[in-house]
């Protein structure tokens, strides 16, 4: 069984997917043992069906295991070719099959169906992907801010990340 046969029915039919670029540049370079990256670039995804949208992001790194960014984008496409007037449970499925494709790819082509998935199914994200979920649980997550070297940091800049609202 593939990972979402067991999913609410999700009956949308895919009418539109946009691959919107963007380039960000980066308060503060982040530094790997494989260089050093001044921005990043990416697509924001975003799939549309029966008036809904779901989103998600492709932002490759190479330096941090993923494929380059002329990779992702030609994944992208064809993927983007391929699921254009299935259903969001076919495009879904075919993600589950074909294994093809580098890690920032097909996590912002899941992240974008999956969403759209919840949308179409009126329930949230978490719910649909864990549909056994507790439904007293909370629906949001902290996130942590990367601040750069630890060597590099002044108490400035943890107290004007805890005052953002950063815990770690």
């Amino acid at each position: 069984h593939g990972m979402y046969e067991d999913q609410a029915p999700c009956a949308g039919v895919i009418t539109g997917i946009a691959l919107d670029s963007y380039r960000l540049r980066l308060r503060r370079p982040w530094r790997s043992a494989r260089g050093t990256e001044g921005a990043r670039g990416g697509w924001l995804v975003r799939c549309e069906a029966d008036g809904l949208a779901g989103y998600g992001d492709c932002a490759p790194l190479p330096a941090a295991g993923t494929e380059d960014e002329a990779s992702a984008w030609e994944w992208l496409r064809a993927w983007r070719g391929r699921s254009l007037g299935c259903s969001v449970r076919t495009a879904l499925a075919d993600l589950d099959r074909d294994q093809a494709g580098g890690p920032a790819a097909r996590f912002a082509a899941e992240s974008a169906l999956a969403d759209l998935a919840a949308q179409v199914a009126g329930v949230p994200l978490a719910w649909w992907l864990d549909p056994g979920m507790d439904r007293s649980a909370p629906l949001s997550a902290p996130v942590n801010a990367a601040l750069g070297p630890l060597a590099e940091l002044t108490p400035e800049d943890l107290a004007a990340s805890a005052a953002e609202g950063y815990r770690v």
